[in-house]
């Protein structure tokens, strides 16, 4: 696994991941906790974390398709324009 999967699914960053490595840190907290469990159970991070992040990320990007849809779908607005008459704000 490469240190950016892994430390997305730690929640930490990559120089964090390096540091534990190199033993310039200890993981501490969480991270010590989630480090104990996969050493114990080492498929955890496959059946469990990596896949829940992954539907996670797919289910994000399906929402935001389905709100710019349904945005472009929305009835123009209309909002008072410099000159005082009502003018249609532009869509994004």
């Amino acid at each position: 696994m490469s240190q950016s999967l892994f430390s997305s699914v730690l929640g930490v960053s990559v120089k964090t991941v390096e540091a534990w490595e190199s033993g310039r840190n200890i993981p501490r907290g969480t991270a010590q906790r989630m480090l104990a469990l996969i050493d114990k159970e080492p498929e955890i991070i496959r059946k469990h974390i990596i896949n829940r992040k992954i539907s996670l990320g797919v289910y994000f990007i399906a929402s935001l398709a389905i709100s710019i849809a349904s945005a472009k779908s929305l009835p123009q607005v209309m909002q008072p324009g410099k000159s005082g008459k009502n003018e249609v704000l532009p869509r994004y």
